[in-house]
């Protein structure tokens, strides 16, 4: 089956062929995603499907803005990128008449990366305050560094409307991981699950769960839970309309099994490069090609002919290749370093401290336990 085809079949014997795939595991995942398909107990979904609410989350809604009623019809008729571009022209040319769709608009613009549209409805001034107040510091994470004043000051106000005070939440867990307290989500869960139930309309409910996938994958992930991050990384591919944030989140996923096995990290990687490549995600084609494939690559010791532009990996690989001059020399012209920096000085030196040392930085500065494993695997190296 090739790229982006479809085969002309009834539905059901589609769906059958689909749930036979599933017993390939991630396999399965790969080929819904090059076929643009999503998955939900077994069924193919459309994309428009995937904004579907179940049965039991139509309960709770009493309301569907415009936005969300447009942006359906567009999915049951163009591709994902078309309708999403032409659900961002509505947004940008209907005002919206109630607060309700003004949410869903700002919203729909913030999960969909269109934040130079948002920034200018946030200065058009023509919003809520509360609404505004929230996206501006939402923003304000892309331009400038987290600090502990920012945090003290969001736990400090208040919002009055259910969908806002679930995304103050969401936006104070956001800028707690800023600052690396991958843990905080502990204390919040409650708070993000009742605030969830809370959402009145079905387009900010998909976008907020996607959210709090993001969110769960990314706690688990740090606190070296992977089976439950992975577990959280599949919901968010099986029903995420973005390319984008499906490629970042294959990504991140191909590094949850680098101390499993190569084949299972690289082939992640790899498939997340094809995405990237495919979509033009030119961020995430560097990222993946300059950083993570040679870091998995030198981690197994299988640098091959690999090679990048980026210093410390360039180092890294050195290291697999057992040129422990070349990566001290690299390492030790750098300025300061960071936690992987110093695990990989102290392999270069033969530094048992240095290694331990990074050890506890990746814990108390990062408060990345899933990333403190490493120095343990170069201590043995020695």
């Amino acid at each position: 089956m090739t790229n982006g085809d479809t085969p002309i079949c009834r539905r059901s014997k589609l769906n059958e062929i689909f749930r036979n795939l599933r017993r390939f595991g991630w396999w399965f995942k790969r080929i819904c995603i090059i076929m643009r398909v999503s998955v939900r107990g077994g069924e193919i979904l459309k994309n428009h499907m995937v904004l579907e609410p179940n049965p039991v989350q139509k309960l709770q809604f009493n309301y569907s803005s415009d936005l969300y009623i447009v942006f359906k019809r567009l999915l049951e008729s163009y591709p994902h990128q078309i309708a999403t571009e032409k659900a961002r022209k509505y947004c940008l040319s209907e005002s919206p008449t109630r607060f309700e769709d003004a949410i869903a608009r700002m919203e729909f613009l913030y999960m969909n990366d269109y934040l130079e549209d948002l920034e200018r409805i946030i200065a058009s001034e023509k919003l809520d305050k509360d609404l505004s107040f929230l996206y501006q510091l939402l923003l304000k994470r892309t331009e400038k560094k987290v600090t502990e004043e920012d945090i003290e000051e969001l736990v400090s106000i208040s919002f009055d409307h259910p969908t806002l005070q679930c995304l103050s939440i969401f936006t104070l867990i956001y800028y707690n991981y800023d600052i690396n307290r991958f843990i905080v989500l502990d204390k919040y869960i409650e708070a993000c699950d009742k605030g969830i139930r809370m959402i009145n309309q079905p387009l900010i409910h998909y976008y907020f769960k996607l959210r709090y996938n993001e969110l769960l994958f990314n706690h688990y992930w740090k606190t070296d839970n992977t089976l439950l991050a992975r577990r959280y990384a599949y919901k968010i591919i099986n029903t995420e309309l973005s390319m984008k944030k499906s490629v970042m989140v294959h990504h991140n996923l191909s590094l949850t099994y680098v101390y499993d096995d190569y084949d299972s990290a690289m082939e992640q990687a790899l498939f997340a490069l094809h995405l990237a490549e495919e979509n033009e995600i030119k961020s995430q084609v560097v990222s993946l090609t300059q950083r993570t494939i040679p870091f998995i690559a030198a981690f197994h010791e299988k640098a091959g002919h690999i090679v990048t532009p980026d210093k410390v990996e360039t180092a890294h690989l050195s290291l697999a290749k057992k040129d422990f001059q070349k990566a001290r020399e690299i390492l030790e012209s750098l300025d300061a370093l960071t936690p992987f920096q110093e695990c990989y000085l102290g392999l270069a030196t033969k530094d048992r401290a240095l290694i331990k040392n990074s050890k506890e930085r990746f814990i108390h500065e990062y408060g990345d336990l899933f990333f403190a494993r490493l120095p343990d695997y170069y201590l043995k190296r020695i």
